[in-house]
């Protein structure tokens, strides 16, 4: 699977270089359930998504809600298993990152994640027309773009 980069534009630094997207309804309800943990670098980009549950999960997580922009408007820092974040208006896409990443990256409420491809996938990515769209993702782009994603993972 390709990945995406996470990058607080706010800060300018990355939050995660290994980000797996869930765009398909099975992905998504899927999501982190067939894992034992995120490693460090790791995170699910789980869009379109408004809220999201931990119910069967084996560690803890942050969950980061996201705006169509990209803007953060909740963070949930430290989200045990079998807990749920109700959905929040305006969410359009949940970044699940490893426990204790939203604090260790500085990640606050207002501040705005742009998904990138790695310039490898990005290189890869150019060679189909539709791809072409540049190497910087929004929240708004993946979640209306099926050329873009595609069965949970960048084109």
């Amino acid at each position: 699977m390709k990945r995406l980069l996470a990058r607080n534009i706010n800060l300018n630094s990355v939050i995660a270089d290994k980000v797996g997207v869930a765009a398909t309804r099975a992905a998504r309800r899927t999501g982190l359930l067939n894992h034992d943990c995120l490693a460090p670098g790791e995170a699910l980009w789980i869009v379109p998504s408004r809220g999201v549950h931990t119910f069967g999960m084996k560690f803890t997580i942050d969950v980061v809600a996201l705006d169509e922009r990209g803007v953060v408007i909740d963070c949930v820092p430290h989200m045990k298993p079998w807990r749920i974040r109700l959905p929040r208006r305006g969410t359009a896409g949940v970044l699940e990152l490893p426990e204790g990443r939203v604090a260790a990256s500085g990640t606050e409420i207002g501040h705005r994640i742009l998904f990138e491809m790695t310039s490898a996938d990005y290189a890869d990515a150019t060679d189909r027309p539709q791809a072409r769209k540049g190497n910087t993702l929004t929240s708004v782009q993946a979640h209306g773009t099926a050329d873009v994603f595609d069965s949970g993972e960048v084109a």
